[in-house]
C-alpha cells in the first residue's frame, strides 16, 4: 500500500473522524483511559504495545506514594496541541475523557497553539463543552473538581520559543501549575503539524516531555537539510546522504 494515500489530509469527514481516533488512542495510551465501545481503533498489536508507549507521567504516578491531596495536584496534566487549527483534537480529548470511567491522571486543559486566530471555533468549542458538561450533570454524572478547559495561543511554535509558550499560558487560574515544564505535568500533541513538526519533537526531548506526533507533509524545498543515509548504486557497503522527498523517509 502506498503509505502517502494514507495520511493525506482528506475532506471535512475524515479530518474530524482522524481527531476522533488519535484522541481516543492519546488517552487510551497516555491516561490508561481505555473507551467502552465495542468498535476499538486499536487492533491488538498495537494495544499489546501499552506497556512499552506508556508516558512518563503515567509511570511517575504508578510510584507515587503521595497523600490523596498531593496526587491530585500531581495528576493532572497540561495539553499543549501544537498546529491545533480549530482545535478538533483538544475538543475530542475533554469530550472523551469526560465521558469515560475517570483515572489518576486527567487532562487538566489544552492550549491550542496556532497563529491564526478562529473566535468562531472558540465559540463553537465552548458551546460543545457546555453541552456535554449539562448532558453529565443532568444524567446525574458527577464531574470530579473544576472542568477541563481549552484555550488558544496565537503564536508560532518552535522548539526555542516552547518555554516562552509555556510560562505565557500560566494564567491566574493555573498558579499551580510549575512555572517550567515537567514530565509529569506536560504532553505535546502534533495531528499533521506541518512545519513545526521537528521542532515538537526536539521540545519534547530537550525537557525530558511526553509527546506522540501524527506527521504530515514533508516540506522538502523548506527543510533542504533533511537528510537521509541510503546505500550507493555500486553495492559497495558505503553510504550517501540524500535529501528527504517523501513521507516514508520523514518517519
Amino acid at each position: 500500500a502506498n503509505i502517502e494515500s494514507e495520511f493525506h489530509h482528506g475532506g471535512k469527514q475524515a479530518k474530524g473522524l482522524r481527531a476522533k481516533i488519535f484522541a481516543s488512542w492519546i488517552l487510551e495510551v497516555f491516561f490508561d483511559i481505555v473507551p467502552t465501545s465495542t468498535d476499538k481503533y486499536l487492533d491488538n498489536s498495537i494495544s499489546s504495545q501499552q506497556d512499552r508507549l506508556i508516558c512518563q507521567p503515567c509511570q511517575s504516578n504508578n510510584r507515587n506514594s503521595s497523600t490523596p491531596s498531593e496526587q491530585q495536584r500531581q495528576q493532572t496534566v497540561h495539553v499543549f496541541d501544537i498546529a491545533g487549527g480549530k482545535g478538533q483534537l483538544s475538543l475530542q480529548l475533554i469530550l472523551q475523557q469526560m465521558h469515560l470511567p475517570s483515572t489518576s491522571l486527567r487532562i487538566s486543559r489544552c492550549t491550542i497553539v496556532d497563529p491564526m486566530v478562529r473566535k468562531s471555533d472558540a465559540k463553537q468549542r465552548h458551546a460543545k463543552l457546555k453541552k456535554a458538561i449539562s448532558r453529565l450533570r443532568k444524567n446525574n454524572n458527577d464531574i470530579d473538581g473544576e472542568a477541563p478547559t481549552i484555550e488558544h495561543m496565537a503564536t508560532c511554535f518552535t522548539k526555542d520559543t516552547f518555554p516562552e509558550i509555556y510560562s505565557n499560558s500560566i494564567s491566574i487560574g493555573h498558579v499551580d501549575e510549575m512555572s517550567t515544564p515537567s514530565h509529569t505535568n506536560s504532553l505535546l500533541l502534533g495531528l499533521h503539524p506541518d512545519q513545526p513538526t521537528e521542532d515538537i519533537l526536539d521540545a519534547a526531548l530537550e525537557h525530558n516531555l511526553s509527546v506522540a506526533i501524527i506527521p504530515c507533509c514533508v516540506y522538502t524545498d523548506l527543510f533542504p537539510s533533511r537528510m537521509i543515509k541510503r546505500s550507493g548504486s555500486d553495492d559497495d557497503g558505503k553510504y550517501e546522504d540524500v535529501p528527504v522527498r517523501n513521507y516514508s523517509e520523514f518517519l
